[in-house]
């Protein structure tokens, strides 16, 4: 069965599936699809695949002695699970009212309060939600003596109309929809845990989706119906410092220098199929974690763009700018930051200080929770394959979770599929809220190298929310005919030419 999304008041409208009773989800979670915003296309399906739990037992001395990952789909069993509530408040009309009461739910990480409202000051959302607990017989059973009892996880789908606010780019300017596939967890701990005997912990906690994104291939009019058709993406890794000379041009809206100053790195649209690393422990910093980093550290993506193909030769989305697309930020650049002064909504960072200045860390401009930091945000873009699609019968759920999670895709095909001109292709992104982070010693750089400070191991709280910026929906047309980047491909440092040479899954900036 289905529960019909049809609200007018933002203008989103789809299905929400539920089990034969129609009061609970269908094994697996949320699902919901064929989600349009003002007739415009935006998503097939979208769902969390489950969650991936890295336990950890741990001797009397505090010394790790064993670590294995166990994959649960957001089922009964071995979860209690609740039914399917949409949430459908009134709108209050008049300036300053109270907000809409389901918003607080998630202002433990975020205040919404400050997103989902106009400039009048009324408040208008929508969105869906159901509860999970992992329950203490669970965990007595598989992890024994562990240091949580019970995990609570709260599954919500928060939605917004069109607009300026919630602002999520740095001008504030472009005006677009929202989609929040939210996830709110809670550790509940244990006080009969012994620690003077081998017990557990949960090292990390992995949050797995699967997004068909699907949109319209033209942004003059809407799609009443759903079509096939061909989907492109982009891959962009922001400037930290603004160039002057192209900042110039961005000024100027000349595309090209609009674009080479917003980014350091750019594929668009992507080549072939990818996996990708959007934040490593906190850090937009890949590589060794070594008193020489991040001198051998590699940027990580900051953020992806999601359009309809147009044609081969066709001009696509402007890059900055994306008028005709879905966004997906996880992390703002800092060429941008002095215009977002005015914005803080949208750099929610909570790293704590020794996090943002360290030279391994710079955990900054993050758009996640402040209570659960510390993660590890992966992106891939798949061909629609039939073996890992849930909607089809016989695919199972765990066989969409890996614990080595590039290597689902990988496993596809030793090399990926070209999608350069368009095709029916997946989004997966995956969140990984680790129990803590260590960043090494700060030490000078010198002939013979002197230890200034210690290394600093810091941790996650007990709960915390993931993929809270959410997806972003802009279905106008471009402002005035042109957009503020290039139109055109853009492929730097990294020529489109080298990655068709040589395809490979793991591409970095």
């Amino acid at each position: 069965m289905a529960i019909t999304i049809a609200d007018r008041a933002t203008g989103w409208t789809g299905t929400i599936l539920t089990d034969p009773g129609g009061t609970r989800p269908p094994p697996g979670g949320l699902a919901l699809q064929d989600l349009r915003h003002d007739q415009h296309n935006f998503a097939r399906d979208i769902r969390m695949i489950g969650i991936r739990l890295k336990l950890e037992q741990v001797g009397p001395s505090g010394a790790v002695t064993s670590t294995r990952s166990v994959f649960l789909p957001l089922s009964s069993p071995p979860f209690t699970v609740g039914p399917v509530t949409v949430l459908t408040p009134a709108v209050p009309t008049a300036p300053g009212s109270s907000t809409l009461s389901y918003l607080r739910e998630a202002d433990e990480a975020l205040q919404f309060r400050s997103y989902f409202r106009d400039r009048s000051g009324n408040y208008v959302g929508y969105g869906v939600r159901c509860d999970y607990t992992l329950p203490a017989s669970w965990f007595a059973a598989n992890a024994p003596n562990c240091e949580v009892s019970e995990l609570v996880i709260s599954q919500r789908f928060l939605f917004s109309r069109y607009g300026v606010s919630p602002p999520h780019e740095p001008g504030g300017v472009l005006q677009a929809a929202r989609c929040h596939p939210m996830a709110r967890f809670e550790y509940r701990a244990n006080p009969a845990v012994d620690r003077r005997q081998a017990h557990h912990r949960i090292a990390s906690l992995r949050f797995d989706y699967r997004l068909h994104l699907y949109l319209d291939p033209t942004d003059t009019a809407p799609t009443t119906t759903p079509t096939t058709g061909s989907n492109q993406a982009g891959l962009f890794a922001d400037e930290e410092v603004a160039n002057p000379v192209t900042g110039i041009g961005a000024v100027a809206r000349w595309g090209a220098a609009a674009s080479r100053t917003a980014f350091a790195a750019v594929e668009k649209p992507l080549v072939c199929e990818v996996s990708a690393i959007g934040l490593s422990e906190g850090s937009p910093l890949i590589g060794p974690r070594s008193i020489y980093a991040p001198m051998g550290a590699t940027h990580c993506w900051d953020n992806m763009h999601w359009w309809g193909f147009r044609g081969a030769g066709a001009p696509m989305i402007s890059a900055p700018g994306a008028f005709h697309a879905a966004h997906v930020h996880w992390r703002w650049g800092g060429a941008g930051s002095t215009m977002r002064g005015t914005i803080p909504e949208i750099d929610t960072s909570g790293a704590p200080t020794v996090a943002r200045t360290h030279p391994w860390g710079q955990a900054t401009r993050t758009l996640v929770d402040p209570d659960a930091w510390i993660q590890t945000i992966r992106v891939a873009v798949t061909k629609n394959d039939p073996t890992l699609d849930p909607t089809r019968p016989g695919v199972s759920l765990d066989s969409l979770s890996a614990e080595d999670w590039p290597r689902l895709f990988s496993s596809l095909r030793g090399r990926p599929d070209s999608i350069e001109s368009g095709g029916d292709i997946v989004l997966w992104y995956s969140s990984e809220v680790h129990r803590s982070t260590t960043f090494p010693g700060r030490y000078s750089f010198a002939i013979f190298p002197q230890q200034l400070a210690p290394a600093t191991t810091l941790y996650s709280r007990a709960a915390g929310t993931v993929f809270l910026h959410g997806i972003f929906f802009a279905h106008n047309p471009e402002i005035g005919g042109f957009g503020v980047g290039t139109r055109d491909p853009q492929h730097f440092p990294r020529s489109a030419g080298t990655i068709r040479s040589s395809p490979t899954w793991a591409r970095q900036p």
